[in-house]
């Protein structure tokens, strides 16, 4: 009989020894450390409406930038010209709102950010996705670094009720 898991390798048993677990969403260490570094340019698609006039909502799929671990810290540049706005979000605009089903809960509750083009948005939040666009009619130039951990934890914000993301 063994007491130590790896001398118990032959019975089926997985050894121990060198298995860590991998780090989660409340790794405080690997939001101290210095992050991945992950960059992306490309053309935002233009939203199919208004984000001012309207709160349908919207097939923002093509719009999903998706990280292959959760982002520490991002940087946003809208290259583009001002007057051509990029929307940001951190829930999709397909999320529909409790009260009025066929509307956008991001939009009806405004939890969107408006990038004007020639500025810049560094935001220091963890996240796995963001969602940018061009307002109407819109096609802005984007320029996207993130600063990435180590952690593959989905971390979805693509659901109706989180405050500040797709509620009040």
């Amino acid at each position: 009989m063994s007491y130590f898991d790896k001398d118990r390798a032959a019975d089926g048993v997985s050894p121990r020894m060198s298995s860590f677990p991998k780090p989660g969403i409340s790794s405080v260490g690997e939001y101290q450390q210095a992050g991945r570094p992950w960059l992306k340019q490309f053309t935002a698609n233009a939203l199919v409406v208004d984000i001012t006039g309207t709160t349908t909502l919207i097939n923002d799929a093509a719009n999903k930038q998706e990280f292959p671990y959760v982002a520490k810290r991002i940087v946003i540049n809208n290259t583009s010209a001002a007057g051509n706005f990029a929307v940001i979000s951190f829930c999709s605009l397909n999320v529909a709102d409790d009260d009025t089903i066929a509307s956008s809960a991001a939009l009806i509750h405004g939890n969107y950010y408006l990038l004007d083009g020639g500025t810049s948005l560094t935001l220091e939040a963890k996240c796995r996705r963001l969602y940018i666009g061009g307002n109407i009619g819109a096609t802005p130039a984007i320029s996207l670094y993130a600063e990435l951990t180590g952690i593959e934890h989905d971390y979805d914000l693509d659901v109706e009720g989180i405050s500040g993301i797709s509620d009040a």
